[in-house]
């Protein structure tokens, strides 16, 4: 057998002695690279798995818009028809004022109309009589005033409020005119009592 030196011993223990903590970090190192392989794949997972939530949300919502379309489309159509038969109304009654105003030309007789805004600015005038026909329109300044309708009866005006009211013109008003001049509704209802009074 050779015979080895002592210092050549005490170089292999050294080696020896290094390879081990080449080793040690090898084997940390290969610890550290496999706990990060494990959160990449932890991530990973929880990505597809955020993806496939999503997915199946966005067809179970397709899904419903789907169904839903036929119903939507029927809202869509019966809030129509609503507003067709309150326009109908609207109209019904504008064309039985306007028999009413042909009828009775008399200009010192009492109606009521719905005021239905007065805008600071709002000028209207510049569109055709005709194309603003259901529109009366008055003016104080820069204060606009617009009504519509013109009723022989307090009555009939408060139906037709209403019904503006409903289609969303919630500052609707009656406006009570005598020769063409606003008046009181105070003042109004007497001389309406009066009226009825004398015609009996």
């Amino acid at each position: 057998m050779p015979f080895i030196e002592g210092e050549d011993l005490v170089k292999l223990y050294d080696e020896v002695d290094n390879l081990s903590v080449k080793n040690e970090e090898l084997r940390q190192g290969f610890i550290d690279i496999k706990l990060k392989n494990n959160k990449h794949l932890k991530k990973q997972k929880y990505g597809q798995f955020i993806i496939l939530i999503l997915s199946l949300l966005i067809l179970l919502l397709g899904f419903m818009l789907y169904q839903s379309k036929g119903d939507i489309n029927e809202f869509t159509l019966s809030q129509k028809k609503f507003y067709d038969l309150k326009v109908d109304s609207i109209n019904r009654v504008y064309l039985e004022e306007k028999k009413l105003r042909e009828n009775n030309k008399d200009k010192s007789r009492l109606v009521f109309t719905i005021q239905i805004g007065a805008f600071k600015g709002l000028n209207l005038d510049s569109y055709p009589e005709e194309e603003l026909k259901n529109f009366k329109r008055s003016s104080n300044e820069n204060l606009y005033t617009y009504s519509i309708g013109e009723f022989s009866s307090l009555e009939q005006a408060k139906i037709f409020m209403r019904d503006i009211k409903k289609i969303g013109i919630k500052d609707a008003f009656i406006l009570p005119l005598k020769n063409n001049k606003k008046i009181s509704l105070e003042q109004a209802i007497s001389e309406s009592n009066k009226s009825v009074f004398y015609n009996n």
